[in-house]
């Protein structure tokens, strides 16, 4: 400490120098040596003691009796860095104003250099450059950045208001404080239209943002007046928010609507003032929105929710979300809709009258018929029904009762904002009160649940795939399936398949419903096919999953036993291009004159009343419709073996189920069947009986019950990850997946080499695995919630993995 200063003040301060100062005795001493010791003499140093409870007031003390120009003004209560300054600047006579932060310290001759140049220049402040200087837990690379931001090129500008502000937008000068010096009449300015106000965070950028609204003039100096401590200020700490500052990281709202209201007072022409107020938009909504995403623990996230909403009302906070995770941010879209499912307040009950279904589209898959199906059952228990698709209407589109709306959603998830806004439109218009969305795969699925639970509605999953499927596909398009839990967690309730779907989705946290499909066909009126000729029909979308290509090579076993046999392949692939490949393949295998592309039907009726055998080649399937439709009219099915699926397991089914790719097994029982006359009526009258139970299941009261209570009674998802049903979940999908696994690696020596795509295998793949695992274990780092689901997950890889091996 330094000897008696006995300096006084003769007449008005040169410069109010204003300290705030909370704890701060680990460096005070020397932000205060700083300011004592400056080379002009004639200031003021105002110092602001914010309740501190360490040994800053004593050190205060000490240095007031030394220097008679320090001035120690104390809260009465703890206000922040925003409040100090103020109530400092509230009794500053100082004809310039500065800032110092109190672990930070001047140049000696920084004050009387800087007094000089506001005098030759009469201007409204100065920017000046700064010296950063590693803190605590900083790094070089850290303190680079910072300097480039904070660093200023000599520049001067003067002669209108608005001239500041541009500059501001534009990065020429940053938004800190602590850099300038002000004339006296500026912050006084400011401050005096802004009396009460406290702010928590963001204040320096609040009174930057006002001071260029007023200002008319400024200039940049090149020197370095300032030395900034990097990482030990006020405002610095812990990169996870504690509980006890959950308010001051949402009070970066306040700074928001306040500077909404403070910037037009000061004057600017419209263009200047809507320019700033967008330019503090960016600086403060995404803060607390990152706040919210990366930085608030997940068991707080419901708290901060809660405290934002002080600031803004649920319409506006969503709006701001979407922009920001989805088009600023490039947040992942998962993480977006876990935040956001995971923290909304539950909706509201309320009366359901119309039932919204969504899907990409109406045409050519089994998704598309389930919706047709399902449509008349929903307006028997009483809905009103919209269909809302991506693709819009089409003359290739299953049916849908007279009076059904079909809407179409016109953007994708790559213009989010937009979609979320045509999702409140056909919402609101239409006054739909829930919604039973079908596109279980969709990469929009993040910015729909969003856009769905932010207008309080129950929103339904109706999943059409066995749960193995995350196993089967590990990632599709952005997603990987093992963040099931964070993919399905936007909905109230799913709809699910199988018994083994019912108890993963309990074991992740999803309430859950088991449903069969609706019959597609009423028995009485299908005619069941006389099964007298050599054709065998497969029907499906041509997509990978389908697997295709195999049953091409099981027509080439068959055929060369049964010549007359032929094998017609009814649906479409995903473009007339792709479509036509396939013919030229068929052409170039030589196998075009017993395997006949059809294309794409509304009406199957003639291909199963004429067929003799149904073919079904798939790698897995939910609840395939058209094994339904193979039954209703007799058909005796040869298939391969999927986990989950019940109709392959049924009593006496008619089905003859081979291991996956099985090519030669599957040739076999195909023409085992044709050659066998006796053999394949009986194959196709059990077929055709063991339907009967399907058709007892009172699907519009199991659709109600999902709709009406479900929906509303599991607002709250249940806890997550309880050990037991997660246990039980894995242990049935190894029951399950285990002879799949088996066979699979069994058979693939009979594989033949002319398929492209092979998707038995995928877990024979050592590296795949690994880069699974490796996601897993990121996941796990950045989310604690996730230990108890990828643990299990992971042994269950390892086990798939020894079972290929063997």
């Amino acid at each position: 400490m330094g000897k008696n200063i006995s300096v006084k003040v003769s007449g008005q301060a040169k410069i109010s120098l204003i300290i705030p100062a909370y704890n701060a005795e680990k460096y005070l001493c020397e932000a205060l040596e700083s300011a004592i010791h400056q080379s002009l003499t004639n200031i003021e140093i105002l110092v602001v003691d914010d309740c501190s409870t360490d040994s800053t007031p004593e050190i205060l003390e000490s240095y007031r009796r030394i220097d008679r120009r320090i001035r120690i003004l104390r809260n009465e209560k703890n206000e922040g860095i925003y409040t100090s300054r103020h109530n400092a600047v509230s009794v500053a006579s100082g004809e310039y104003i500065m800032f110092l932060d109190a672990d930070d310290y001047l140049e000696l001759d920084a004050c009387e250099a800087l007094a000089e140049e506001m005098d030759r220049g009469q201007w409204d402040f100065i920017c000046f450059n700064t010296e950063t200087f590693e803190g605590e837990n900083m790094t070089p690379a850290d303190i680079q950045t910072l300097n480039d931001y904070l660093t200023v090129t000599a520049l001067t500008a003067k002669g209108k208001q608005g001239i500041a502000v541009q500059s501001l937008i534009s990065g020429v000068f940053p938004w800190n404080v602590w850099n300038k010096i002000y004339t006296g009449s500026l912050i006084r300015r400011i401050f005096s239209h802004h009396k009460g106000e406290r702010l928590q965070m963001a204040e320096d950028f609040t009174l930057t943002s006002m001071a260029v609204s007023y200002a008319e003039s400024f200039a940049l100096d090149e020197r370095k007046f300032y030395h900034y401590r990097l990482g030990s200020g006020m405002s610095t700490g812990s990169f996870s928010i504690a509980e006890k500052d959950l308010e001051r990281f949402a009070n970066i709202g306040r700074v928001y609507i306040l500077l909404e209201k403070w910037i037009p007072e000061a004057g600017l022409k419209k263009e200047e003032s809507t320019k700033l107020l967008q330019f503090a938009h960016e600086h403060t909504i995404p803060d607390m929105l990152y706040a919210w995403a990366y930085r608030v623990p997940d068991y707080l996230q419901k708290k901060f929710l809660s405290l934002m909403l002080a600031y803004l009302d649920m319409d506006v906070l969503t709006e701001e979300f979407v922009d920001w995770a989805f088009e600023k941010h490039n947040m992942h879209p998962v993480e977006a809709e876990y935040l956001y499912s995971r923290t909304i307040p539950a909706s509201p009950r309320r009366q359901i009258r119309t039932v919204a279904m969504f899907y990409h589209r109406m045409y050519n898959g089994g998704v598309e018929k389930v919706m047709s199906t399902l449509t008349p059952i929903l307006l028997r228990i009483g809905y009103r029904v919209i269909i809302i698709t991506e693709a819009g209407a089409t003359v290739e589109d299953y049916p849908i009762p007279d009076g059904v709306r079909h809407l179409r959603l016109m953007s994708h998830g790559d213009a989010p904002a937009e979609r979320f806004e045509e999702w409140r439109k056909i919402i609101e218009r239409f006054s739909v009160d829930a919604v039973l969305y079908h596109a279980f795969m969709s990469l929009n699925m993040p910015i729909d649940g969003i856009s769905i639970r932010s207008m309080q509605l129950p929103l339904i999953l109706h999943s059409h795939t066995d749960f193995l499927f995350i196993f089967q596909t590990p990632t599709y398009g952005n997603f990987n399936w093992f963040e099931q839990h964070k993919i399905y967690s936007a909905f109230h309730v799913a709809a699910v398949l199988s018994e083994v779907d019912l108890a993963w989705c309990k074991a992740i946290g999803i309430n859950a419903v088991q449903v069969c499909n609706p019959m597609c066909y009423k028995l009485d009126d299908c005619k069941p096919s006389r099964l007298n000729s050599k054709d065998v029909v497969w029907v499906g979308r041509l997509s990978y999953e389908k697997q295709y290509l195999d049953a091409f090579e099981i027509a080439k076993l068959v055929q060369l036993k049964v010549p007359d046999f032929k094998l017609h392949i009814v649906g479409q692939a995903e473009t007339d291009e792709e479509f036509d490949r396939i013919k030229e393949l068929l052409v170039q295998e030589g196998i075009s004159d017993f395997v006949i592309l059809e294309g794409f039907h509304l009406d199957v009726t003639p291909f199963y009343e004429n067929a003799s055998i149904f073919l079904m080649t798939s790698l897995y399937e939910g609840f395939p419709l058209v094994l339904q439709e193979a039954k209703c009219y007799g058909l005796p099915i040869v298939s391969y073996e999927i986990p989950n699926l019940t109709m392959l397991r049924l009593p006496d089914s008619g089905v003859s189920v081979v291991p996956q790719r099985d090519l030669k097994a599957a040739a076999d029982r195909i023409v085992e069947l044709l050659e066998n006359d006796a053999l394949r009526q009986s194959e196709g009258k059990k077929s055709r009986n063991s339907l009967s139970q399907f058709y007892k299941e009172d699907l519009e009261e199991t659709w109600k019950s999902i709709i009406e209570v479900r929906s509303q009674e599991y607002y709250e998802p249940c806890a997550l990850y309880q050990d037991e049903p997660i246990a039980t979940a894995v242990r049935m999908a190894m029951q399950n997946i285990a002879v799949w696994a088996k066979n699979s690696a069994a058979q693939a020596s009979t594989a033949s080499p002319d398929i492209s795509v092979s998707h038995a295998a995928t877990f024979s793949n050592p590296q795949l695995l690994d880069s699974y695992r490796a996601e897993a274990a990121e996941y796990h780092r950045r989310k604690v919630i996730l230990q108890r689901i990828f643990r299990p997950v992971r042994e269950f890889l390892l086990k798939l993995r020894s079972i290929f091996r063997k």
